[in-house]
């Protein structure tokens, strides 16, 4: 599977944050039997040959939650299929509104639609809206226009954008030229991505961005990599040379929300470095927590602020939804990949539903992805052989610097030593010669340690005959002994 698929299917199960993970609860596949008209209990608002418009007052629902588990119990039993959910939500103003995208199966047919509904003090009042998924614009048009206007009404659109977030722009269709896929691009938004193989970037014509399909790649504080790297910057404090830079990305694996404490302040350092923005980020919090795709992951829905700072000076404040997975990659190693949505502060709630809604339309070829994910694994592994070499002559290269360092130590010891040895033989044969010119030696008697200065002339024979009485006890002490002793003496 390819980054930009999975991450789009993982950002598709989040959108509907808690709400979606309420309702989304395993319902029991009931096939019994299908109403001629319209489910029990709900009225045709209109009927047409690919799908109807119903509504139906529920009494017993308090919240949105509820009358969405009441109306997809209700469908499921219609439809005899399963129904499956498409980016519900609950408008964050008016906690009594809200609503879902569904699709499923009818008579054996692919269907989707939408559900809408308002709780009051009676129960909720809900609307649903299905056509077949090939349903024409017209049609789809029809049904929507038929819509009582109590509770949630939505607008017009076709098939696909009706089970898009609430209040998402229209979107054109986007061909990657490469022919992995298509998605939709609302008006004034521009992406030159070629590909959706790999990281997929929109830009909103207001500084909004959409970013899908992102990855990185990070080393454990433990990691061989990281190791060989704190002794290479040893070794080059030790010689004087600046420390190699190091490019990878460090930290201990975690859950989305502590991967991006994390990595934000060395993420916000790289860009620095390659011209980018720098960016700080504040009030990071864990939304809903998901079922991670790879083993040993851990998914889930990130929110928080950014802060930026300009080509100008200025300092621009953000809001970001991050929908994200890290999983393990081996010893020393993980990954964290997913999408992100921003815009600032003042437009987040309003530009929400459209980045949503491209994110979601993201439609791949899965063949033409698989062949481009291969040629991305087989340069990938290029790469990192290539990574690795480099890594392995850059060791080999201090290595070799470091033992030219200690041969040098070494042989500039060497060169100490004779020039010790040379200037101490020098000292020496001068001491003679003062020695002469002096004319006296000096004796010590090496019981008590006194030393008396004794004429050069008859030293000789002078201590000759204070040893016969006790031999050994006097000694002579040439001045070059004195002064300038032989080394290990």
């Amino acid at each position: 599977m390819s980054k930009s698929i999975g991450f789009t299917l993982l950002f598709r199960s989040m959108v509907g944050g808690a709400l979606a993970a309420a309702v989304a609860l395993p319902l029991a596949a009931c096939s019994s039997g299908q109403a001629d008209a319209a489910p029990a209990g709900y009225e045709v608002v209109r009927a047409i040959d690919s799908g109807k418009a119903l509504s139906r007052r529920v009494p017993q629902a308090k919240t949105v939650r509820d009358a969405l588990r009441t109306t997809l119990a209700d469908l499921e039993r219609y439809f005899g299929s399963k129904v499956h959910l498409r980016g519900a939500y609950e408008d964050t103003r008016d906690h009594l509104a809200g609503g879902a995208g569904f699709q499923g199966q009818f008579g054996g047919r692919p269907i989707q639609g939408i559900i809408s509904c308002r709780v009051g003090p009676d129960g909720a009042f809900v609307v649903v809206v299905y056509a077949n998924g090939d349903a024409p614009r017209s049609e789809w048009a029809q049904l929507l226009a038929a819509s009582p206007s109590e509770g949630s009404r939505p607008d017009s659109r076709t098939a696909e954008a009706a089970s898009s977030p609430p209040g998402a722009a229209s979107l054109k269709p986007y061909k990657f030229p490469d022919g992995t896929g298509m998605m939709g691009i609302a008006d004034g938004w521009r992406t030159s991505a070629q590909s959706c193989a790999g990281p997929v970037l929109v830009q909103g014509p207001a500084d909004q961005s959409v970013g899908m399909g992102l990855s990185w790649s990070v080393s454990t504080p433990d990691s061989l990599a990281v190791q060989n790297h704190r002794q290479m910057v040893a070794t080059a404090r030790q010689l004087g040379s600046p420390p190699p830079r190091f490019e990878m990305l460090v930290a201990p694996f975690s859950g989305p929300l502590d991967a991006i404490k994390n990595l934000a302040p060395q993420l916000s350092e790289m860009a620095a470095r390659t011209g980018g923005r720098p960016f700080q980020i504040d009030k990071p919090a864990l939304g809903q927590e998901m079922r991670p795709s790879v083993a040993g992951g851990r998914a889930a829905m990130v929110t928080y602020g950014l802060s930026e700072k300009g080509a100008d000076g200025r300092v621009r404040h953000y809001r970001a939804e991050a929908y994200l997975e890290t999983s393990p990659l081996g010893q020393g190693a993980w990954m964290m990949q997913g999408v992100i949505i921003r815009a600032p502060d003042a437009s987040f709630e309003r530009d929400l539903p459209t980045m949503r809604a491209m994110v979601y339309s993201l439609r791949e070829d899965a063949q033409v992805i698989q062949q481009k994910t291969q040629q991305a694994l087989n340069a990938q592994n290029q790469w990192f052989q290539a990574q690795q070499q480099a890594h392995r002559q850059q060791v080999e290269g201090f290595e070799r610097q470091q033992q030219a360092h200690r041969e040098a130590t070494k042989a500039r010891d060497r060169q100490n030593k004779d020039w010790e040895k040379n200037q101490n033989a020098t000292s020496r044969t001068h001491d003679d010669y003062d020695e002469v010119l002096r004319g006296y030696r000096t004796v010590e008697d090496t019981r008590s340690g006194v030393k008396t200065s004794v004429d050069l002339g008859n030293v000789d024979v002078i201590v000759d005959k204070l040893n016969e009485a006790d031999p050994g006890r006097y000694r002579q002490i040439p001045l070059r002994d004195e002064m300038n002793p032989l080394p290990g003496r």
